[in-house]
């Protein structure tokens, strides 16, 4: 089995997020030479009843986006800690447009999101060179004894 980074190109698509009910979207994903992206949201904290939602949108453009149907993760806080240090990953397989979008939303209660990562796969040019936002990259592989 070869590495998984030799396959993927990992993008920060948004930065950590002050605690709020904003909504807090992605930078597009430009598709052209791939198969799909997974989104990864991590929730850092999230107050009592705070409901976080991530969904992904496509578009032809990086100016307008149309929702896709069934892309929707969510959780509901029920305490305090229920969202705490948990992920939510949206994956996007074949989208019909050029450029997709990860969209999240923070509402009822205050919550943090961490950086959005994207990666994408089923990538035609292998390897990938890694986005800027990808300051170093290594791959250790297990001496045999």
């Amino acid at each position: 089995m070869k590495e998984l980074s030799k396959d993927i190109e990992t993008i920060q698509v948004a930065n950590l997020t002050t605690s709020g009910t904003s909504a807090h979207n992605g930078t597009p994903v430009d598709m052209e030479g791939a198969e799909g992206v997974r989104f990864i949201v991590p929730i850092t904290s999230a107050a009592a009843t705070s409901v976080v939602v991530a969904k992904a949108a496509e578009g032809a453009s990086t100016s307008a986006f149309n929702a896709l149907a069934a892309t929707s993760a969510a959780i509901t806080a029920t305490t305090d800690t229920t969202g705490n240090n948990k992920v939510l990953i949206v994956d996007v397989r074949n989208p019909k447009d050029r450029y997709v979008q990860v969209q999240t939303t923070r509402a009822t209660a205050a919550a943090v999101l961490g950086a959005i990562i994207a990666e994408k796969y089923g990538l035609k040019k292998l390897p990938p060179s890694q986005d800027s936002s990808v300051v170093a990259q290594t791959v250790s592989v297990s001496p045999s004894t």
